[in-house]
């Protein structure tokens, strides 16, 4: 894990990844699940504190764009 120099560009790709995961209606406890990752650390990732690594960015993209809608 990386941790975060501020930045306005951690902040809008931290904000677009849970805007597309909430437009799913995937929980973060659902995609944590799928990705093999703690819910707390997608929590991270969504307020900018912590900078996911490439291939975590890879998984966490993949699996959005791979899920279905939950109900």
């Amino acid at each position: 894990m990386r941790y975060v120099i501020r930045g306005d560009y951690v902040t809008k790709i931290a904000l677009l990844l849970k805007t597309i995961r909430e437009l799913k209606g995937i929980s973060q406890e659902s995609l944590a699940e799928r990705m093999g990752v703690s819910r707390q650390i997608i929590s991270m990732w969504e307020r900018g504190d912590v900078i996911p690594s490439k291939d975590n960015l890879d998984k966490w993209i993949d699996t959005l764009i791979e899920a279905k809608e939950e109900i």
